[in-house]
C-alpha cells in the first residue's frame, strides 16, 4: 500500500509491520490495532501452554516509537485478549505496557473493541477512550469494527478500523496454508450507507477513503480475503464495502489486487 495524499493528510503504512502512519497538518499520528495482550492466558484455560508475548508487541510498539517520533498513538481496539476484565496476570502486563508506552509518546487514544470490556479500569488516567462507536482525532475517524459506528466517522475524510485480521492465503506444496496479513483500502457504498444512516450525508461517505488495518499480533487466520471473505462486524458484513475499488496489500507493500477479482 503507497503513501497516500487525502485532504491534507500523508496517509502510509509502515513496511513490513501492522501499523500506520497518518501526517496530519500539525502531528504524525501511529495507528496499531488487535494488539490482544494476554491471548497466552486464555489459550491457558484451554490447557494449552504459551509463553507470554507481550514483551515482544511491546519492544516492537516501542521500536516504532522511537523511529517514527509520533505526537499520538491510537490503538484501534482489542487491545487486551479476555472479553470482560482481565486477569491478575493480563492486568499486570497491561498496567507494564501503558506505563512504558506513555514514556515515548505522550497522547495515547484507546478505542474500545468488542474484547475491551472494562478495560477501562486498566487504564492511566492520562489515556483517552473512546467507545465501540468510534471517534475522531484530528479529522480522522477511528472505529474498531464490531459495532455500529457514529455517522460522523464514515463522514470523514479517511476512515480507519479493524476487528477482522484480513489476511491473504498461500499454499506451498498445495497443501498447507500460511496466512499472511494484509491492508484492505477502499470506499464505501453511499447509498447503502444511507439505509443505516437516512441522516448521513451520501457524498462526503463515498469519497471517504476506508481502512481495514491488520492485526498486529497473530492469533490465526482472520478474515481471508481470497477466499471464503466472511467479513465481521455490521458495516462490513452488510455490504457497505465496495469490494470492486477495494484493494489488498501485504505488509511489503505488494499489491494482491481487487476484492471482487479473488
Amino acid at each position: 500500500m503507497k503513501r497516500e495524499n487525502i485532504s491534507n493528510l500523508i496517509v502510509e503504512p509502515l513496511f513490513n509491520v501492522p501499523a500506520l502512519k497518518i501526517k496530519t497538518e500539525r502531528n504524525i499520528i501511529i495507528a496499531i490495532a488487535d494488539l490482544h495482550i494476554g491471548y497466552e492466558h486464555s489459550l491457558g484455560k484451554k490447557g494449552i501452554i504459551v509463553k507470554s508475548k507481550t514483551g515482544e508487541i511491546l519492544n516492537v510498539i516501542l521500536k516504532i516509537l522511537v523511529r517514527e517520533k509520533p505526537d499520538r498513538l491510537v490503538m484501534v481496539g482489542d487491545i487486551k485478549d479476555e472479553l470482560f476484565g482481565a486477569s491478575p496476570g493480563t492486568a499486570r502486563e497491561l498496567k507494564l505496557f501503558f506505563s512504558k508506552l506513555r514514556e515515548s509518546v505522550e497522547d495515547i487514544t484507546v478505542v474500545k473493541g468488542n474484547h475491551d470490556g472494562r478495560i477501562e479500569d486498566l487504564l492511566p488516567d492520562t489515556i483517552r477512550m473512546v467507545g465501540p462507536k468510534g471517534g475522531i482525532v484530528e479529522g480522522i475517524g477511528f472505529f474498531h469494527g464490531h459495532s455500529w459506528p457514529s455517522a460522523d466517522i464514515l463522514e470523514c475524510h479517511l476512515v480507519v478500523t479493524a476487528h477482522n485480521h484480513p489476511t491473504f492465503a498461500s499454499i506451498l506444496a498445495g497443501e498447507r496454508y500460511f496466512y499472511h496479513p494484509c491492508w484492505i483500502r477502499g470506499k464505501l457504498d453511499g447509498l447503502k450507507a444511507l439505509e443505516h444512516y437516512p441522516e448521513g450525508g451520501r457524498e462526503r461517505i463515498e469519497n471517504a477513503s476506508f481502512i481495514v488495518m491488520p492485526s498486529f499480533t497473530k492469533t490465526g487466520k482472520g478474515v481471508v480475503v481470497n477466499n471464503e471473505r466472511i467479513f465481521l462486524g455490521p458495516v462490513l458484513a452488510n455490504g457497505l464495502l465496495c469490494e470492486g475499488s477495494s484493494r489488498a496489500y501485504l505488509l511489503d507493500g505488494t499489491e494482491l489486487g481487487y476484492l471482487d477479482q479473488f
